[in-house]
């Protein structure tokens, strides 16, 4: 592991709606730049269906800076779990759908550092946002961001159809 990252950041959210639903949002990568703070936009550059092995390009911000990365998709368990690792940092990201009820559903994203995080990496978090914790503090923010905003995609749908 490489110390100072955090191997697990996680947040998660309770959502008045079909899980199905709920699945069907986040299994798509393209939808992420309705919901991140950090992605503008996401790339999938591989054909045919999402699934283990698809690969995606995502531009990203943070405050006045923009990056891209690169990501492909480790797991993939339809209606469960959609997760993706980030080339150049090695870590995984991941959204775990789980029933709580008829129509409500539990969503989590989860950062995990299964590899640690690249040494560049962690200079570059220590440059531009002063710490390792202080960068990671932005994640766990923008997790709550990406959160509410699915929640309220999924609700007003769920909502709508009542």
């Amino acid at each position: 592991m490489t110390p100072n990252a955090s191997p697990v950041i996680e947040e998660d959210a309770l959502i008045d709606a079909d899980p199905d639903d709920v699945w069907r949002r986040v299994a798509d990568p393209r939808a992420m730049s309705r919901w991140s703070p950090q992605v503008l936009r996401t790339r999938v550059t591989t054909q045919g269906p999402v699934g283990v092995g698809t690969r995606m390009r995502n531009l990203n911000r943070g405050g006045l800076l923009l990056w891209t990365t690169h990501a492909q998709v480790v797991r993939f368990d339809p209606g469960v779990e959609f997760a993706i690792k980030i080339r150049e940092n090695r870590t995984v990201w991941s959204y775990r759908v789980e029933p709580v009820s008829s129509g409500t559903s539990r969503l989590a994203i989860r950062r995990e550092t299964p590899d640690g995080v690249s040494r560049i990496a962690l200079r570059l978090e220590r440059l531009f946002w002063r710490s390792v914790p202080r960068f990671e503090s932005r994640l766990r923010a923008g997790m709550r961001t990406t959160l509410s905003r699915i929640k309220r995609e999924c609700e007003r749908t769920a909502h709508a159809r009542d």
